[in-house]
Parts: C-alpha cells; sequence; structure tokens
C-alpha cells in the first residue's frame, strides 16, 4: 500500500505556491458587484411589487366604497318608496273610514254637529299612527260630506 500512496504522489503535479490575491482583482471583485447588483435589482423588484400591491389595493378600495354608496342611496329610495306608499295607505284607510263614521252617524240621525265630532275623533286618533303627511290628506274638504237619507236610501 505504501508503493501505490508514493505512485500516486509521484503522478500529481506538486504545487509550487499559491496565487496571490492582487493577481485575481477581477474575480472578487467581479463577484461583489454581481452580488451587489442582484441584491438591488431584487429590492427595486420588490419595491416595485409593493407599489402595485398598494395601488391594486386602493383601487379595490375605492370600487368597494363606491358600490356600498350605491347600495346605500338604493335602499334608502327603496325604503323611502315604501314609506310614501305606506302613509298613502294610511290616509286612505283614515277617510274612508272617517266616510263610513260620517255616513252611518247620519244614518242613525245625528246631527252634522255630532257627526263632526266624531270625525274629528277618528283623524286626531288616527293622525299618531299614519305620520304627519296623511294629517293634511285627511282633513275635511268643503263641501265633502254627504249626508245619508237612511240605511236604505230612503
Amino acid at each position: 500500500m505504501a508503493a501505490e500512496g508514493r505512485e500516486r504522489a509521484q503522478q500529481v503535479p506538486a504545487v509550487r505556491s499559491l496565487p496571490r490575491g492582487e493577481d485575481l482583482p477581477l474575480a472578487s471583485k467581479t463577484a461583489e458587484d454581481e452580488a451587489r447588483q442582484a441584491v438591488q435589482e431584487a429590492h427595486q423588484q420588490a419595491a416595485q411589487m409593493i407599489a402595485d400591491a398598494e395601488s391594486k389595493a386602493e383601487r379595490l378600495l375605492e370600487e368597494a366604497r363606491d358600490r356600498a354608496t350605491e347600495l346605500t342611496n338604493s335602499a334608502r329610495a327603496e325604503v323611502e318608496q315604501t314609506l310614501e306608499w305606506a302613509r298613502a295607505q294610511a290616509s286612505a284607510i283614515i277617510n274612508r273610514a272617517q266616510e263610513v263614521a260620517e255616513q252611518l252617524l247620519g244614518a242613525a240621525g245625528l246631527g252634522d254637529e255630532a257627526i263632526e265630532r266624531v270625525a274629528q275623533a277618528i283623524v286626531r286618533t288616527a293622525e299618531p299612527v299614519a305620520g304627519s303627511r296623511s294629517t293634511a290628506l285627511s282633513r275635511r274638504r268643503p263641501g265633502r260630506r254627504q249626508r245619508a237619507t237612511g240605511p236604505r236610501g230612503s
């Protein structure tokens, strides 16, 4: 075995000296420059990706705000329409109840003063429920009252 080791040692060229650092200046500086450039490019790419993500987030946020505003306005309009419809229905019901009360009281033979008191009591009771808008609609107009002559029109 010792003989084999000597033979291998003779086959490998002898290293007389190592190269000096000054002899290879371009190799080490080039690697450092490449590493710096790679880091700088990575930072620039990361900064660009962050800017793109922030821009996209701003656009999405603005779109979400716009959509929320549209939905809010739509819901508000629908609620207002429903309230108007309900007020109109309440006003119609109050007016019809007043007319029926007047007809019944007239048919029962009560005078205009008693009919007026009962009609006003109906309106006063219904006003808080119907709201202030129906008040103007439920007020009596001159010449509106018709006195019934009897249960069968006699």
